[in-house]
C-alpha cells in the first residue's frame, strides 16, 4: 500500500494522460475510417498501377468484375467473382510510355500509342491512328479526318464516320448497347456541336447546335449523354480574374430535346460534408438512365481523413433534375488525391488515388455485401490515425506555452513572498499551498480563453464543447490534480513550493493533453 501510494503522483497522471491520448486517437481512428456516406462501403482495392490514367473496369459476359489497367512491364488483366475474390490474372509484355492506353475483351488485346494502334500479342502494328476510345464494349480510333470501329475478334476495323472538320474535337457517350458521338469545334466564341447515333454500323448525324459561352470562360470538359429524344450537356469552365492568374470555375448544364437549343443554367454542388460548395470538379462522368441524370466527378470538398487538411480531392456522386443540382453524396473518402472515377454499375464506382509512384486502384459500393466485406481494421488506417494523433499532440504542446499567463502569477506570488514573508515559506505553512493554487485558478478562469478558444471549441467534440465545459473540465481536472497531490504528499516529503509545482504541472498537463490538439 505504501509503494502504491508513493507511485499515485506518477501513475494516477500517466493513466490520465494515457486515457485522453487513447480517446483522441480513437476519434481520429473513426475519422480516418468514416464511410464516404450512409450506406456506401469504405475502398477495397482491386489493383495497383503506375499509371495516371483511367483503368478499365467493365462487367464480363459471365457477370464478373474485369479490370485492365498498366504495369511497369506491360498490361495486366483481372478478373473477380461478385465477392472480389481474384478468380484469374494475364500479364502482357508490352512497351508503356505516358501515351499508352490498353483495351482486353475476351483474349484479345490492343494498346495505343502516341502514333499508332498495336496487337497486344504479337506487338505488331495494326493501323496509324492519331486518336484512340476505348469504351466498355466498343473499339473506336481516329485517323485525321475519320473514325473507325475495331473489331475485337478479327482485329479488322471499318469506317463510321468522316468528320466535316478536321481539327472538331470528338467525345463518346456509351450506354448498354446505345453508342452516341459528339463532335465540336470553335469559332471565336461559338462552340459548333453535332450529334450521332451509331445505326447499322455507321455514325449518323441527329442534331446540331451551338453553343455561346462568355468570351472570358476556357472550356475545360464538355460532357454529353443522349436519351431517347432528349440530351443532356454538362459544361466546365475556366476564369482568370487577375494578372496573378487566380482561376474561378463555372459549371453549366442543360436538358433538353433533340431539336432545340440549349438553354445553360450555372450549377453550384453543395459538399454533403461542409458548409460551402464543392471546388474544382473534373474527371467528370455523365449518364441519363430512366429519366435521371447522374454526374460522377472528383471535387475538392470537406474531409476528416488527414491532420491541419479539412479538404482533399475526393469522389462524388450528384443528380440534376430540372436543371438543378439535386442529391450530392461523397463517394470517396481517402486523404490521397482521388481522381479518374468511373461507374461499374449504378451502385458502383472504381477511381485512382494519386500517389507518388504507384496509383492503388479503388472499388466502393452500395451493396450490401460489399459494405460489409470493406475492412475497418487495417495497417494503413492505423498508420493514417496515429500520424493524425502525434501531429495534434505535437501542435497541442503550443498550450503549454499559453498557459504561462494562467501559472505566471502564482510563481510571482512565490517570489514576492520569498521577499515580504519568508517565515511562512521557511516553516512550511499551508497556506502558501491552497493560496498559490486559488491565485492560479482564478488566472486560468480569467485567461481561459486564450488556451479554449472558439474556433478550438469548434473544432472539438461533444464532450468537450457543451455549454460550460471548459469551466467543468477547468475545475474538475482541478480537484483532480489536487486529490493526487495530496494522495502523494503524505508519503513524500515535498516543500509547499514543490507542491504547488506539481499541482499547476498536472492541471496544465491536463489542459493540454484534451484542449491542446484543438487550439490549431
Amino acid at each position: 500500500m505504501s509503494l502504491l501510494k508513493r507511485s499515485i503522483v506518477w501513475l494516477a497522471p500517466l493513466i490520465i494522460i494515457l486515457t485522453g491520448v487513447g480517446i483522441l486517437f480513437a476519434k481520429n481512428y473513426n475519422e480516418v475510417t468514416e464511410p464516404p456516406s450512409e450506406e456506401w462501403s469504405r475502398p477495397l482495392q482491386i489493383a495497383t498501377t503506375p499509371s495516371s490514367k483511367q483503368p478499365s473496369v467493365t462487367e464480363t459476359k459471365q457477370d464478373q468484375l474485369s479490370v485492365s489497367y498498366l504495369t511497369e512491364t506491360g498490361a495486366a488483366h483481372k478478373t473477380y467473382n461478385e465477392d472480389l475474390r481474384l478468380i484469374d490474372e494475364t500479364y502482357y509484355d508490352i512497351p508503356v510510355d505516358k501515351f499508352t492506353r490498353i483495351h482486353i475483351e475476351d483474349n484479345q488485346m490492343v494498346y495505343a500509342d502516341y502514333y499508332g494502334l498495336y496487337n497486344g500479342k504479337t506487338n505488331e502494328k495494326i493501323v496509324d491512328i492519331t486518336g484512340f476510345y476505348p469504351l466498355k464494349n466498343h473499339v473506336f480510333y481516329r485517323d485525321e479526318s475519320a473514325i473507325h470501329k475495331l473489331d475485337m475478334e478479327t482485329l479488322k476495323s471499318s469506317p463510321v464516320l468522316k468528320l466535316k472538320d478536321e481539327k472538331a474535337s470528338v467525345y463518346f457517350h456509351e450506354m448498354e448497347d446505345q453508342v452516341h458521338l459528339m463532335t465540336e469545334h470553335r469559332k471565336t466564341n461559338e462552340h459548333h456541336i453535332t450529334f450521332y447515333s451509331l445505326e447499322n454500323a455507321e455514325f449518323t448525324s441527329i442534331d446540331s447546335t451551338t453553343l455561346n459561352l462568355d468570351a472570358s470562360e476556357e472550356l475545360q470538359e464538355l460532357l454529353f449523354s443522349i436519351n431517347n429524344d432528349t440530351y443532356s450537356l454538362l459544361i466546365s469552365t475556366v476564369q482568370k480574374t487577375n494578372m496573378e492568374g487566380n482561376v474561378r470555375y463555372f459549371y453549366y448544364f442543360d436538358q433538353t430535346a433533340i431539336g432545340k437549343n440549349p438553354e445553360l443554367t450555372e450549377l453550384n454542388f453543395p459538399d454533403p460534408h461542409g458548409t460551402e460548395n464543392l471546388k474544382e470538379i473534373s474527371d467528370i462522368e455523365l449518364r441519363t438512365d430512366t429519366g435521371q441524370t447522374s454526374v460522377l466527378f472528383k471535387a475538392f470538398g470537406a474531409t476528416k481523413t488527414q491532420f491541419k487538411a479539412p479538404a482533399q480531392f475526393n469522389i462524388y456522386q450528384a443528380t440534376l433534375k430540372n436543371d438543378q443540382v439535386g442529391t450530392v453524396m461523397r463517394l470517396s473518402n481517402t486523404p490521397k488525391h482521388s481522381s479518374n472515377p468511373a461507374w461499374y454499375d449504378e451502385k458502383t464506382i472504381t477511381w485512382l488515388d494519386v500517389e507518388s509512384g504507384s496509383n492503388p486502384l479503388y472499388l466502393s459500393s452500395g451493396k450490401d455485401h460489399l459494405i460489409q466485406s470493406a475492412p475497418f481494421l487495417t495497417t494503413d488506417y492505423f498508420l493514417q490515425a496515429l500520424g493524425k494523433t502525434m501531429g495534434m499532440l505535437t501542435y497541442g504542446l503550443f498550450g503549454v506555452m499559453i498557459s504561462v499567463l494562467w501559472f505566471i502569477w502564482p510563481l510571482l506570488f512565490i517570489v514576492i513572498l520569498s521577499f515580504t514573508n519568508s517565515r511562512a515559506m521557511d516553516h512550511e505553512h499551508s497556506w502558501v499551498l491552497y493560496a498559490g493554487a486559488a491565485i492560479y485558478i482564478a488566472a486560468a478562469v480569467i485567461f481561459k480563453n486564450q488556451l479554449v478558444t472558439e474556433a478550438a471549441l469548434s473544432r472539438a467534440p461533444e464532450y468537450l464543447s457543451f455549454t460550460g465545459s471548459t469551466l467543468t473540465y477547468l475545475f474538475g481536472f482541478a480537484l483532480l490534480s489536487f486529490g493526487i497531490l495530496k494522495i502523494g504528499a503524505k508519503v513524500r516529503d515535498w516543500s509547499m513550493f514543490i507542491q504547488l509545482t506539481y499541482f499547476i504541472a498536472l492541471h496544465v498537463a491536463f489542459m493540454t493533453i484534451f484542449f491542446g490538439p484543438y487550439l490549431i
